[in-house]
């Protein structure tokens, strides 16, 4: 079995947690946040990310018999994370328990619109934890031997570009063929590698941007510079786009 430092640490941990979306909810926060994933950037570094799960909303969830047949039926949650420069914090996150995460998160965004600390504010009892954010040193090829043990060293995503999970469903699939087609794993190995730094590295990066801007935002000159000037002309192109396409103009 073979194991290897693949990763570098980024700087940068974040708290975690579920929240249920009550109606209450709905009605309290903005309406953009329950469109799909959303990323909030804030003073300080600071920047939470939020995702809802809602199987209402899936399209042709009745329909589909194959989505029907797979689906749990859950109440509606949001999937919330409060990510900061690992020195905002006041403790050593690995120490804290759940209840005490939250207290945390809650703090670095004091001052926030209510809705992200109602947020916040209502997660499920013990579903608070946190993580670090790490980075690969560099994707290249990996050696392989009688048993590998291939785990997230080989490219780490973080999570800010709500690709980690189809990544390695992509991962698991690509694997899965290769070890199917070939009959020496080793020559398997090879070719999945092959193509795995074909497409990991794009999506690694992509998944770094908001880090980037995360760090640059947590210049206060620059932040109140983008959100006086640059974020309020690339709305207003945004909108300009969105009403030529549907010919209102």
């Amino acid at each position: 079995m073979l194991g290897r430092k693949g990763a570098k640490s980024a700087g940068v941990s974040a708290i975690a947690g579920k929240t249920l979306l009550t109606d209450y909810l709905r009605t309290t926060i903005f309406n953009d946040l329950l469109q799909g994933p959303a990323f909030a950037l804030g003073p300080d570094g600071v920047s939470m990310f939020i995702s809802v799960h809602d199987p209402l909303t899936i399209k042709n969830l009745e329909s589909d018999p194959l989505i029907k047949s797979i689906t749990v039926k859950e109440d509606p949650y949001i999937i919330w994370s409060v990510a900061a420069s690992d020195n905002a914090f006041h403790s050593n996150l690995k120490k804290l328990n759940s209840s005490r995460l939250m207290d945390e998160a809650s703090r670095l965004i004091n001052g926030w619109d209510q809705g992200f600390g109602q947020i916040v504010g209502g997660s499920l009892k013990d579903s608070t934890s946190q993580f670090h954010f790490w980075f690969p040193n560099s994707l290249e090829p990996w050696y392989n031997d009688r048993i590998t043990l291939i785990g997230d060293a080989i490219h780490p995503m973080p999570p800010t570009g709500g690709l980690g999970a189809s990544t390695a469903i992509i991962d698991a699939v690509n694997l899965a063929e290769h070890l199917e087609q070939e009959k020496n794993p080793s020559t398997a190995f090879s070719k999945y590698q092959s193509l795995m730094l074909d497409y990991a590295p794009g999506f690694v990066d992509e998944a770094r941007r908001p880090l980037l801007w995360q760090k640059r935002f947590s210049n206060n000159f620059i932040r109140k510079l983008a959100m006086s000037l640059f974020l309020p002309s690339v709305n207003t192109l945004i909108q300009v786009r969105n009403r030529l396409k549907k010919g209102r103009f």
